[in-house]
């Protein structure tokens, strides 16, 4: 429950670990005031500091983080905390 709380304060609608890979998906309205704030921006910037484990794409009108070499939610829950910082 942690790591999803920490998420959604990140501005996440879903998290989900399978196969070593973290899954989140961002605020789906892509007209959200969510993508001009500090918050927005810091999860971009720790997503442009990590280049090679981090992936974005847009799927089906919702942008997606993909994130590699995650294995355990108490991973998953540093990240997550590492990109409010």
């Amino acid at each position: 429950m942690r790591l999803r709380w920490a998420a959604k304060d990140l501005g996440f609608e879903k998290i989900a670990l399978r196969d070593n890979l973290m899954i989140a998906h961002f605020v789906s309205n892509q007209e959200s005031p969510y993508y001009e704030t500090e918050t927005y921006h810091q999860v971009m910037q720790y997503i442009i500091s990590h280049p090679k484990r981090c992936a974005l794409k847009e799927a089906h009108g919702k942008l997606i983080l993909t994130m590699k070499e995650v294995s355990t939610v108490t991973q998953a829950l540093e990240i997550v905390r590492a990109m409010a910082e």
